[in-house]
């Protein structure tokens, strides 16, 4: 049969077997020298094939890229700390690039370095992207908004009762506020998160959070982790001094 597999000869432009996803781009290229009412030039049919190609290789290492980070940090994968993905990320773009530079296209170098650069540029983008999913996946960053605020809400209201304790009522009545302002942002928040509407307030009451986290809260939250953490530390030696202690006098009065 003249259709028959063993009949048909691949289609090959600069030695590379054309795939169906390159020839629609070669399709594109070409319908759009033809919307003229005058038949294009040789030349013109030849730049159209070179940007054709250089697309073509553009959309295979673009999809070495997405292949391989979907494999590390796609859809059920575990969270990654932020500089194991920029590792990653870099890693993968390498080999994404070295896949665009040893595919064979035409038009040179030079023309092909327009193409590379949108390449690294979609790369980029593409990347924003999984380093966005992937921080999604991080509970403690999650969780960081309705902390941030619940915090302060208590914070004011320790306050509040302090300064209405000592007679400075008009600075209790502002802690009031600010306890009120931070569990309206907090029910917000919520909503926001729950409904899907409005979202662009609540990226900007999760930016909030974040600047009140790193510019004000984190370093309190790790002083007091550290000091807890040294002083469970000092008593479990003490512990294990005095559990040894007990046990090498047991042994004496045994012996």
């Amino acid at each position: 049969m003249l259709l028959a597999p063993e009949n048909l000869v691949l289609k090959r432009i600069n030695g590379e077997k054309v795939k169906v996803r390159d020839f629609v781009q070669y399709f594109k290229s070409y319908m759009q020298i033809y919307e003229g009412n005058e038949l294009p030039e040789p030349k013109s049919m030849l730049v159209a094939t070179a940007e054709a190609n250089n697309l073509a290789a553009v959309a295979d290492a673009k999809d070495v890229y997405v292949t391989m980070m979907e494999e590390i940090c796609g859809g059920a994968k575990p969270y990654l700390k932020t500089e194991a993905i920029d590792n990653e990320h870099r890693k993968v773009k390498d080999k994404a690039i070295q896949q665009f530079d040893n595919k064979k296209k035409m038009g040179g170098e030079e023309f092909s370095q327009t193409y590379r650069e949108q390449l690294e540029k979609d790369i980029e983008e593409t990347f924003a992207q999984f380093k966005a999913h992937n921080e999604s996946k991080n509970i403690f960053k999650s969780a960081r908004t309705p902390a941030v605020f619940f915090a302060l809400a208590v914070l004011f209201y320790i306050t509040s009762g302090i300064f209405g304790f000592i007679g400075i009522y008009s600075l209790a009545n502002i802690c009031n506020v600010g306890m009120a302002l931070a569990f309206v942002t907090l029910g917000t928040w919520s909503y926001v998160r729950y409904s899907g509407e409005m979202r662009e307030v609540g990226s900007y009451i999760d930016e909030t959070a974040n600047f009140i986290w790193e510019n004000l809260m984190k370093t309190v939250v790790q002083g007091f982790v550290e000091t807890g953490m040294q002083q469970m530390a000092a008593e479990v030696a003490e512990r294990t001094v005095v559990n040894a202690t007990k046990m090498a006098v047991n042994g004496k009065k045994i012996a």
